[in-house]
């Protein structure tokens, strides 16, 4: 049996340590897949609403129902005069229910002696308030009110002077609103000069005694009021 020198056994043992530090091939690149770009919606279009020329138009004038030339010269010494195109009337004796321009409500009552009459604003000419001082000032408290609602009022003495010349004692309760063509508003009483204020706090049970502070504070307020802006002549002039 042929054995192997030494010499070929060292060469066969080199030849594999070598094949076993040979790199093997790197693998081939993996391929490049391309991810396609998310599709984004174009927004919707907004839709603009028409505009509203309801809300654009400016509310309609209230109608008119006089055309005089009117001034009103107050006790504070200002006068106001121009073109009167509106008047309204209170719906309550106390201005607190709105105004009414109904015809039947627009009339002024008028007294002489026992006989009352009702004028329009058109067939008087002039109006005279004269205003009462301090003694002329009845206070007074309703408890159907909560809490109670305190009033006090000053006497006038109002005079009217009709178209026929005509002069009659004006016993009109209710407040009356002016309207002129130059957007001015004037509200007035004739007949008596009112103030009214209800109280802060509910009384005790039991406790029915006037409140004597707020009554005087009325009291105190109206007379400063009689020489203010309330009217002491009224002048009217029917356009022709």
């Amino acid at each position: 049996m042929r054995t192997a020198t030494p010499a070929l056994l060292l060469a066969a043992l080199l030849s594999v340590g070598c094949g076993a530090n040979k790199s093997s091939p790197a693998p081939p690149p993996a391929p490049v897949v391309e991810t396609p770009a998310p599709v984004v919606e174009a927004p919707a279009p907004v839709v603009e609403a028409p505009p509203s020329h309801a809300a654009e138009r400016p509310p309609e004038p209230a109608p008119s129902n006089i055309d005089a030339t009117v001034a009103i010269a107050f006790a504070d010494g200002t006068v106001t005069k121009g073109h009167l195109v509106r008047v309204e009337r209170s719906e309550d004796w106390h201005a607190e229910k709105g105004w009414t321009d109904r015809d039947l409500k627009l009339t002024v009552t008028l007294e002489d002696g026992d006989t009352e009459i009702e004028a329009q604003w058109t067939e008087l000419s002039s109006i005279d308030i004269a205003y009462g001082d301090k003694s002329d000032v009845n206070c007074s408290f309703d408890s159907s009110y909560t809490p109670a609602m305190y009033e006090c009022v000053l006497g006038t003495t109002p005079m009217a002077k009709l178209t026929d010349g005509r002069a009659k004692k004006v016993i009109a309760r209710h407040k009356w609103r002016f309207t002129f063509a130059s957007g001015d508003v004037e509200e007035f009483w004739l007949y008596k000069l009112p103030h009214r204020r209800q109280e802060v706090e509910i009384p005790q049970l039991g406790d029915t005694s006037m409140n004597t502070t707020l009554e005087m504070a009325l009291r105190n307020e109206l007379i400063a009021q009689r020489s203010g802006r309330v009217p002491k002549r009224i002048t009217i002039r029917v356009n022709q």
